[in-house]
């Protein structure tokens, strides 16, 4: 099983996705690595649908919005 790097970062899955146990689909361990890089994303990430604003675009609630006037 391989381990995650510290800290577990998308970048550091998708460095982990260039190994060939990944992407060669004939390779025996393929279906376990794949597995095991899709629990990291679920881990960063969760498994919920992503949120949609009416448009249907993303929402993205880690990035503040933009600034609006209180009226103060």
């Amino acid at each position: 099983m391989i381990e995650f790097p510290t800290p577990l970062t998308e970048k550091a899955l998708r460095d982990l996705m260039k190994d060939e146990r990944y992407w060669r689909t004939s390779h025996l361990e393929h279906v376990a690595y794949r597995d095991r890089i899709q629990e990291g994303f679920e881990t960063l990430y969760g498994t919920e649908p992503a949120k949609l604003d009416a448009t249907g675009r993303v929402i993205n609630e880690d990035i503040p919005g933009p600034s609006r006037p209180t009226g103060e």
